[in-house]
């Protein structure tokens, strides 16, 4: 069977990356990692948590006024998760002023 479900916050979302895990005691189910814009910080981390039947768990943004973005998210063995993304960094020495975010 396929199904999808929609989340969405105030404004345009992307997941750019969608992986599972599997925590002893508290559960299965998917992490979704990806980009939120809103009107005061532009775009920012998205990460949402759903369970095994896909309903949505938990959801955070991480707001800066910097625009930012998650490529790619994996559970870890402390039932935490590790987010790779990009960030642009104001005043950088970089020619392009982006960087990466861990």
């Amino acid at each position: 069977m396929v199904s999808a479900k929609r989340f969405y916050s105030a404004g345009g979302d992307i997941a750019d990356h969608i992986d599972t895990y599997d925590f002893p005691g508290f559960g299965r189910g998917y992490v979704i990692a990806g980009t939120t814009t809103t009107a005061a910080y532009g775009h920012d981390v998205h990460i949402l948590r759903t369970n095994s039947g896909g309903s949505l768990a938990a959801s955070a943004i991480f707001l800066s006024n910097l625009t930012q973005r998650a490529n790619h998210v994996v559970p870890t063995r402390d039932r935490g998760f590790l987010i790779v993304g990009e960030t642009q960094l104001s005043g950088s020495c970089d020619n392009d002023e982006a960087n990466i975010l861990v």
